[in-house]
C-alpha cells in the first residue's frame, strides 16, 4: 500500500513513528495485523494527520484496516510458526469472528495459545583505563499466553449504538540469563506471571441527515497485575527476589462532531484518565542487585481539543486543531521520600493541515502540515525501579524526567499514482534520551538512565515509488535521508544517515507469488549510542487456494544480514556490544477464512486500549 513503510517488526506512515494500526475503530498491534489474511480485507486507509480524537501520541498517523462484507458470519482462522537454528522459536493460533443478526453485533478475537522461545545473546568489550574485558551474556526465554477480546454491540438503528467490550490475558514465562566476565558469573532466573483485564463501554447518538451531526462518550477501565519472580546468583552465592506492581486505568473521554454544512465540519472533546500504579518490591539486601521498594504513582491527566475542516472548491482542504493537555504525576516512595515527586506539566498545542489538489486525474497533490505537541516520556521511565541487563550492566528510572516539546512541519508532493517526494522538519526540546553512565560505587559496572537533553533538529528528505514496474512486479520502495543536529550535555551531534528499503510481490500466477525485502541501513549516531552501517534481506512465498478461503504463507527473514554493532562512550570508556543472537528465522502462516449466512455491513467494534511498560535500556 502506498505511503506505508513496512519492516518485520513495525509498520508506519512516510517513516514516521508513532503511526496508530486499527481494525475498523478497534486499535490493534502489529503482531495482531499480521494475524489477518489479506484476503479479509476491502480496503486500507491512511490517515496521514490523525485528529485530536485519536490523542497527542498519534503523531505518525493512523493506518485504519477494514474487512470484506461476506456473510452473517464472517472470520478467520490463522496458526503460525518460527523456526531457526536454536529450533522452534514461535507458534500461535488465532481465531477472529464477526457475527451479525438483527440490531446485535459480535466480535471476538482469541489468541488460544501462544509461545515464544527466543535466545538472545550478546558480546560485550568494555575499555576503560588502558584494560579490556569481555562479557558474555546468553538470555534463553520461554513465554506462554492466552488473549481474549470479545465485542458486544446493540444498534438502536442507522446511527445510535452502544458498545460494550473487554478483554482478558495471561502470560507466564520461564527465563534464564547468564552473564559471565572478568572471572564473574551472574545468573538471573525468573518465572514471571503478567495478567490483564479490561472492560469498556460507548455510546453514540446521532441526528441530522444521516447522522451527520453525533454525539460520542468513551468509558474503558484496565487493570495490570504483574510479578518477576526472580532469583540471582552470583559466583555461587543465590539470593531470590519479586519486583510485584498493579496498575489501574480509567479514561472518559466524551466528543461531539458538528457537520455545518456539506463542505464544513467542527469536532470538539475533552479526555480525562487516571492512572495508578502499586509496586511492592521485594530485593536482594547480601548481593546487593536490588532494593526493597514500595511505592505508589498515580497520575491525573486532563485534556481538550476542538478542530475545523473545510473545503474550498474542489481543490482546497484545510483543517485548523487546537489541544489543550495537562497532566499531573505523583509519585510517593514509602522507603525513600527523596524520590517523592509531584509535578504539573501543560499546554496549548495548535496544527494545521492543508491539501491543495492540483490535478485529480494524475493524483497530483501537496500536502503541508504544522503541528506543535508534546510528549511524556514512559511511565515507567519516572520510576525509581532497578532491572539488571546483565552481570556489569543494569537500568534505574529518572523521578526528574520533564515533557518532550515539539515542532513539526511536513510537506508532501505527489508526482502521480506512484512517485512522491516528502520533506520533514522536526524540532524538539528537552528530550528524553537514555544516557549510559559508569557505577562509581561498583568498579567495571555501567548503567542506563533516561534523562532530558538540550535539543535535537531532524531534517528528513524521502523519495517514494510505489506500482508497477511490470505487470508481474509490484514495488513499494523508497530512499530517505536524515540529517541530525542534536547536543546532550556537552557532546554535540552533526550525522547524516541514509535509509533504503524494498518490498517487492512477484506475481507468478493468479493464486501464487513470491516475495523480496530489501533495508540497508548506513551508520548512525545518536544521544546515546553509535550503530554500524546494516542490511538484511528477506524472501517468501505465497500461495492462495479454494477461491481465497486458504491461504498459505512461507517467509525466510534475514536469509542474509549483517550483525549491529552498538558502541557506547564515556569519560575514558567504551562500550561495544554485538549481537550475535540467530536471527535468520523460517516462518510458515497458514490462514482459513469462512463465512456463512446472509451479508453484513462492515462494522467498527472496539476494545479498550492497552498501555506499554518500557525499560529505559538500549
Amino acid at each position: 500500500v502506498r505511503d506505508l513503510d513496512v519492516t518485520q517488526s513495525e509498520l508506519s506512515i512516510r517513516g514516521k513513528a508513532n503511526t496508530l494500526i486499527y481494525l475498523e475503530d478497534r486499535k490493534i498491534t502489529f503482531d495482531q495485523l499480521k494475524s489477518i489474511s489479506s484476503s479479509m480485507i476491502e480496503s486500507v486507509e491512511i490517515i496521514p494527520h490523525a485528529d485530536g480524537s485519536y490523542g497527542l501520541l498519534a503523531t505518525g498517523g493512523v493506518v485504519k484496516i477494514h474487512l470484506r462484507k461476506d456473510g452473517g458470519m464472517i472470520g478467520s482462522a490463522t496458526l503460525y510458526s518460527v523456526v531457526n537454528t536454536e529450533g522452534m522459536v514461535g507458534e500461535s493460533p488465532r481465531v477472529n469472528v464477526l457475527y451479525s443478526k438483527g440490531k446485535w453485533t459480535l466480535n471476538n478475537y482469541l489468541t488460544a495459545f501462544e509461545y515464544l522461545r527466543g535466545p538472545y545473546i550478546t558480546r560485550q568489550h568494555d575499555t576503560s583505563g588502558g584494560a579490556e574485558e569481555q562479557t558474555d551474556t546468553r538470555d534463553i526465554s520461554r513465554d506462554k499466553a492466552v488473549r481474549d477480546n470479545l465485542s458486544l454491540r446493540y444498534a438502536f438503528n442507522k446511527t445510535d449504538r452502544i458498545d460494550v467490550y473487554g478483554g482478558v490475558s495471561a502470560s507466564w514465562g520461564d527465563n534464564t540469563q547468564t552473564s559471565v566476565g572478568g572471572g564473574d558469573r551472574l545468573v538471573i532466573a525468573s518465572k514471571p506471571e503478567n495478567q490483564f483485564y479490561s472492560v469498556g463501554a460507548q455510546y453514540r447518538k446521532g441526528w441530522g441527515h444521516d447522522g451527520g451531526n453525533y454525539f460520542h462518550m468513551r468509558i474503558d477501565y484496565s487493570k495490570y497485575k504483574f510479578d518477576s519472580r526472580q532469583g540471582y546468583d552470583y559466583n555461587g552465592l543465590a539470593e531470590r527476589s519479586s519486583l510485584k506492581y498493579d496498575f489501574d486505568i480509567i479514561d472518559i473521554a466524551p466528543r461531539l462532531h458538528l457537520a455545518i454544512k456539506e463542505n464544513m465540519g467542527f469536532n470538539v472533546g475533552v479526555q480525562y484518565q487516571y492512572a495508578s500504579d502499586l509496586h511492592d518490591d521485594k530485593g536482594t539486601p547480601t548481593l546487593g542487585y536490588i532494593s526493597d521498594g514500595r511505592y505508589s504513582y498515580k497520575i491525573l491527566y486532563y485534556g481538550a481539543w476542538m478542530e475545523y475542516s473545510a473545503t474550498f472548491g474542489k481543490s482546497l482542504y484545510l483543517k485548523l486543531g487546537l489541544n489543550y493537555s495537562a497532566t499531573d504525576e505523583r509519585n510517593k516512595d514509602f522507603m525513600n521520600h527523596g524520590n517523592d515527586i509531584s509535578t504539573w506539566q501543560d499546554g496549548i498545542y495548535p496544527t494545521l493541515q492543508g491539501q491543495w489538489i492540483i490535478d485529480r486525474s494524475k493524483m497530483r497533490y501537496l500536502g503541508i502540515g504544522y503541528r506543535h505537541y508534546y510528549s511524556m516520556p514512559n511511565y515507567n521511565y519516572r520510576l525509581p525501579t532497578v532491572v539488571w541487563q546483565g552481570e556489569n550492566l543494569y537500568s534505574v528510572g529518572n523521578t526528574n524526567l520533564k515533557k518532550e516539546n515539539y515542532d513539526d512541519i511536513d510537506i508532501y508532493f505527489s508526482f502521480d499514482r506512484n512517485l512522491s517526494v516528502s520533506y520533514n522538519m522536526s524540532y524538539g526540546s528537552n528530550m528524553v534520551n537514555v544516557i549510559m553512565h559508569q557505577d562509581e560505587s561498583r568498579p567495571g559496572t555501567y548503567f542506563t538512565r533516561p534523562e532530558n537533553t538540550a535539543f535535537s533538529m531532524m531534517h528528513t528528505f524521502r523519495l517514494a515509488y510505489a506500482g508497477r514496474i511490470f505487470k508481474f512486479w509490484y514495488t513499494n520502495t523508497y530512499a530517505m535521508l536524515t540529517y541530525k543536529n542534536a547536543r546532550a550535555g556537552e557532546d554535540k551531534i552533526k550525522h547524516a544517515r541514509v535509509v533504503f528499503r524494498s518490498n517487492n510481490d512477484f506475481s507468478v500466477c493468479k493464486n501464487f507469488g513470491l516475495t523480496y525485502f530489501f533495508e540497508a541501513l548506513s551508520k548512525n549516531k545518536t544521544e546515546s549510542f553509535e550503530t554500524n552501517a546494516t542490511y538484511s534481506m528477506d524472501f517468501g512465498a505465497y500461495l492462495s487456494l479454494m477461491k481465497g478461503k486458504m491461504n498459505i504463507r512461507l517467509l525466510y527473514e534475514n536469509a542474509f544480514y549483517k550483525r549491529r554493532i552498538t558502541t557506547t562512550r564515556g569519560g575514558g570508556w567504551t562500550k561495544r556490544r554485538i549481537n550475535l543472537s540467530p536471527d535468520s528465522h523460517v516462518l510458515l502462516t497458514i490462514g482459513w477464512n469462512f463465512n456463512a449466512g446472509r451479508q453484513i455491513k462492515k462494522q467498527d467494534l472496539p476494545t479498550v486500549n492497552k498501555q506499554d511498560r518500557e525499560i529505559p535500556t538500549f
